[in-house]
């Protein structure tokens, strides 16, 4: 005698489907407390948001001052890296309406290079 063939979640082909479970949602006071510690969540996250994009603008911004003192120290020696860096810093492209992540990345890629350059930091 042929044995039932099992289907991948355990039953046989004549065994029916067990009940969904449906979750109702949460209403009166408990939905009040979720909608209460999303907002307090996102007030949290907003912040952090903030804070973070703080921290990573003073960080290029201090790059890129020490670019700065990097190049007054340059004189005529270093004439030809200073032409190149001007053609680099004049080629970038950003979009400020967009407000795109990858403008600030190819800002930053553009400080690491002229930085590389300079051997500044």
């Amino acid at each position: 005698m042929n044995a039932p063939v099992r289907r991948a979640s355990g039953r046989t082909p004549s065994t029916p489907r067990p009940a969904l479970r449906v979750r109702r949602a949460a209403t009166g006071r408990g939905k009040r407390d979720v909608q209460k510690r999303i907002e307090e969540e996102l007030s949290q996250l907003r912040s952090l948001f903030r804070e973070t994009v703080k921290n990573y603008a003073a960080r290029v911004e201090g790059e890129i001052a020490q670019i700065r003192e990097a190049v007054k120290g340059e004189g005529q020696d270093g004439e030809e890296v200073i032409q190149a860096m001007l053609t680099s810093i004049r080629q970038l492209k950003v979009k400020l309406e967009k407000c795109r992540r990858k403008d600030l990345k190819r800002i930053h890629d553009l400080v690491q290079e002229v930085r590389q350059w300079t051997g500044a930091g």
